[in-house]
């Protein structure tokens, strides 16, 4: 992967992050009303429409940018990397790589539509679920890889986003439990996107034993 590349993945995965906390924004931001009856056909452009239309694609726009981010770091640095980062890494790809799948699945699927939609939709939850499983396992042990390296930044936050995330769920309000969630991640994809566009060649090798 040339120079180029790691750079543009770099700024896929900062906009990633961006587009990510975009989407939680709480819909009464921006004017969606609380209502007591369905309304089918919100018109077009309307806060309704934006936030049934819209905030869907753009989540799921989000989590390909982050895969593409962690992919990005992931062939960048695979020359000089270790084993825990090499394996870590590509275990928290495929996690990533289950929520990219099964974000379009719970973003545009609805339970009891029809039979299928329902066992679609409970797939995705399932799915989900083991995917962010699979992934904040392999983020503590990819951090620990980086923090070993001349730029422990990496390693502290993509393990700190582990820990910060709940936290920050635990102390927001429920309307905007979904919003503090994202602002964490969004900080780890920047993060992540500064350190591809700047810094584009390969990390030097660790610091440590060869186990890294």
């Amino acid at each position: 992967m040339t120079e180029r590349h790691t750079q543009l993945l770099g700024i896929v995965a900062a906009m990633g992050g961006f587009l990510l906390a975009v989407s939680a924004i709480p819909p009464g931001w921006y004017g969606v009303p609380a209502l007591d009856s369905y309304v089918f056909d919100p018109g077009l452009g309307s806060p309704l429409w934006i936030h049934r239309t819209v905030m869907p694609v753009v989540s799921v726009l989000g989590v390909l940018g982050l895969f593409l981010g962690l992919l990005g770091l992931l062939r960048r640095d695979w020359a000089s990397a270790g084993r825990l980062r090499r394996w870590s890494g590509v275990i928290a790809l495929v996690g990533l790589g289950g929520l990219t799948v099964t974000t379009p699945i719970l973003a545009f699927g609805a339970f009891g539509d029809t039979g299928t939609d329902t066992v679609l939709a409970l797939v995705g939850v399932v799915l989900g679920g083991i995917s962010v499983l699979v992934l904040t396992i392999a983020l503590v042990f990819l951090g620990l890889g980086y923090v070993r390296t001349t730029r422990p930044l990496l390693g502290y936050v993509l393990g700190g986003v582990v820990v910060v995330l709940p936290l920050v769920v635990y102390v927001a309000p429920d309307t905007m439990a979904t919003f503090a969630a994202s602002l964490p991640v969004a900080l780890a994809a920047a993060v992540i996107g500064h350190d591809l566009y700047h810094r584009p060649e390969p990390l030097p090798r660790y610091i440590g034993t060869d186990v890294e």
